[in-house]
């Protein structure tokens, strides 16, 4: 499940306000913040979700996905008529 605009429970169980929470039925959820840069900022416990099996291919299709929208998202802007692109799930 992903929402954006949500939040995600910290370790000591407080909130954080995330632009994006990312949440799997049987794992930690994954929250983001995007600064005004365009970077993004992780926010998770991620000595919790280690122990999970599959965290780093995870994030690094995270990361990918990310990039590739990026990109998408400044050819776009600069008005070319002549880019499409398509996205699938991963």
């Amino acid at each position: 499940m992903v929402q954006f605009e949500a939040q995600l429970e910290t370790f000591a169980g407080q909130f954080q306000d995330v632009d994006l929470l990312a949440v799997q039925p049987a794992g930690r959820p994954l929250g983001w913040i995007l600064n005004s840069d365009g970077s993004i900022v992780l926010h998770a416990d991620l000595q919790r979700i280690s122990l999970q099996p599959g965290l780093i291919e995870r994030l690094q299709r995270v990361a990918r996905r990310y990039s590739l929208l990026l990109a998408f998202d400044q050819v776009e802007q600069l008005g070319s008529s002549v880019a499409e692109f398509s996205v699938n799930p991963l």
